[in-house]
Formats: structure tokens, C-alpha cells, sequence
């Protein structure tokens, strides 16, 4: 809908800040400094910086449209509807970024309690690693050894004792042989 004449509208206001001549470097920067503004002026008619004003929605329409929308305008309507929507759909996230703030804080304590249960298992198998379970193993070995050394000595006695008493025998037939 085009209003070309309004009491409460005028024509200057809609289009002193899209003005570009005095931004350094054309169009763009001024673009910038306008979406600069515009934020500013969306923040401190919305403190939570959502939804944009009539006035906002007016000015964006004249300048992306080259149309006016009055203020008396039922479009806009539309900008208060959608505002509530946006306001009512920033505390429902809200509501769901606490319960998934919860969820999360559940989780990560579960996590804590398994990692904690891990770090014990494996602390327990450590400690049976440990000194006293090496210094088990060494007598153990230990005691392996001496009476492995003691077989062998054992061993070497019966051998030496077989290779005197072959000596002998030998001895003894060789004396017999001759004595024939």
C-alpha cells in the first residue's frame, strides 16, 4: 500500500540516513553504518535486541521498496505480531537451553563417575604392579634359581661320580684284558 501524504510522515525522515554522500568509500560503508544503526536503535527500543520497531520496518520499506507505509498502516500489524512471536520464541529457547544445560550437566557428572571408576580399576591392577608385587616376583625367581642351582649341582655330582665309576670299570676290564 503507497500513502504519498501523511500528517504524522515526513519524507526527509525516512531518508536522511540512507544518505551515502558523506561515508568514505560509497555505498557499502554507509550500508554498514546504516545496519550499525539500525542495531543501536533496535537495542535500545528492545533491550534484548530482538524484533525491529515500526519506525525501522517504515524506513526499511522506503528504502528497499521506494514505497511508504503510514503509521495507521494494518502491515504493520504485522511487525508487532512477529515482535511478540520472536519475544515469546527467545523464552521458550531459553526454557530449552536450561534443560539442555541440565541434560548436559547430568551427563557429564555420569561421565565423571565412569572416568572415576576407570581411574580406580586400573589404579588397583597398578598397585599389584607395584614395588611389593615386583619385590613377590623377585623372591619368587629367586627361589626358582637356588633350587635350579641346586639340581644342577646335584646333576654335576651324579655325572662326575658316573664318569669316575665308567673310569673305573674301564680300568677294571682293560686290567682283566691284559691279565689273560
Amino acid at each position: 500500500m503507497t500513502h504519498d501524504t501523511d500528517d504524522n510522515y515526513n519524507d526527509t525522515d525516512a531518508y536522511t540516513d540512507n544518505d551515502t554522500s558523506d561515508y568514505p568509500g560509497g555505498a557499502d560503508n554507509a550500508d554498514d553504518a546504516q545496519e550499525v544503526n539500525d542495531e543501536n536503535a533496535i537495542q535500545s527500543l528492545f533491550p534484548d535486541g530482538i524484533g525491529l520497531s515500526i519506525e525501522n520496518v517504515q524506513a526499511l520499506i522506503s528504502k528497499h521498496n521506494e514505497t511508504f507505509v503510514a503509521k495507521d498502516d494494518p502491515i504493520l500489524l504485522t511487525v508487532t505480531i512477529l515482535n511478540a512471536f520472536l519475544e515469546e520464541d527467545r523464552k521458550l529457547q531459553n526454557k530449552y537451553l536450561i534443560a539442555l544445560k541440565n541434560v548436559y550437566s547430568e551427563q557429564v557428572k555420569d561421565f565423571l563417575k565412569q572416568v572415576q571408576q576407570s581411574t580406580n580399576v586400573v589404579k588397583e591392577s597398578l598397585e599389584t604392579v607395584s614395588i611389593e608385587g615386583l619385590q613377590k616376583i623377585h623372591e619368587k625367581s629367586t627361589a626358582r634359581i637356588n633350587n635350579l642351582e641346586n639340581n644342577m649341582k646335584w646333576a654335576c655330582i651324579i655325572i662326575a661320580c658316573s664318569a669316575v665309576l665308567n673310569v673305573i670299570v674301564f680300568m677294571f676290564v682293560a686290567f682283566f684284558n691284559f691279565h689273560k
